[in-house]
């Protein structure tokens, strides 16, 4: 009686039956045989798989996250740090170099991978690179990008600010020319002054008639200034411009040909 207790033991800790159709199976069995059920409990963990996700994205714990364990937590809170990323490297070794029986006894459920198992791995491990691609690029086109456009936007707006401008221009031009002096005042010219663009930026000219250009848009330079200077060579009639408060890396490549 003893011998079959012995027995009914041994088989119970040795097989099991099918959660889906009840067929008895080796209790390493991963998937049923007949039915083709699945028969763990959580999904299979790659070692190869955690191995890539330690070296590439390990800085942050995600290797941690992937094998089911919540420490993984403290890599995101010393991510400024090279501590994590060090560790990851050490660890990956480590996963690569444990023995595959070991490693299903510790993070799958002591069964070996079965078919179709390593091909989840590698979808989940896709996805979590493709969303962390996704997270640098964000993060470079923030950063590169958006500057850049701002300023060729802003570029934009200082040459089509100076471009309206010349109507000032051709009024102080004019005066120059019929008098031989500069005016002194805005009063001087047969023009309205200030003129006022569609966006708010306000052209008008200073005591020594310079056009004043006031910018309203973008909001990089709202409120700075930028002047354009006459100069005189001969019968030649010129425009400079002057920096104020308009940096220089905003000025269109035309700006000092004018």
């Amino acid at each position: 009686m003893a011998s079959n207790n012995s027995n009914i033991s041994s088989t119970s800790t040795t097989e099991i039956p099918c959660i889906s159709c009840s067929t008895i199976l080796d209790a390493s069995s991963s998937r049923c045989y007949k039915c083709g059920a699945n028969l763990r409990k959580r999904p299979y963990k790659s070692r190869a798989g955690a191995a890539v996700l330690a070296i590439l994205l390990g800085g942050v714990g995600v290797h941690r996250f992937y094998l089911g364990q919540w420490w993984g937590i403290f890599y995101v809170l010393l991510s400024w740090t090279l501590i994590p990323a060090i560790i990851a490297f050490v660890e990956a070794w480590i996963f690569l170099s444990t023995v595959q029986r070991n490693w299903d006894f510790k993070h799958n459920e002591n069964k070996p991978r079965g078919h179709g198992d390593e091909g989840i791995t590698w979808l989940v491990i896709a996805a979590v690179l493709g969303l962390a691609v996704i997270i640098v690029l964000t993060i470079a086109f923030k950063k590169e990008v958006v500057p850049a456009l701002q300023q060729h936007a802003t570029r934009a707006a200082v040459s089509t600010a100076i471009g309206e401008s010349r109507v000032v221009q051709v009024a102080v031009e004019t005066y120059f020319k019929e008098r031989g002096a500069f005016p002194k005042s805005y009063r001087d010219l047969d023009i309205d002054i200030p003129q006022v663009l569609a966006d708010g930026t306000e052209i008008g000219i200073d005591g020594e008639a310079s056009v004043v250009i006031i910018f309203a848009w973008p909001e990089s330079i709202k409120g700075d200034v930028l002047l354009l200077k006459p100069k005189v060579h001969g019968a030649d009639f010129k425009w400079e411009c002057v920096e104020y408060s308009v940096p220089k890396q905003f000025w269109p490549d035309s700006c000092l040909a004018l």
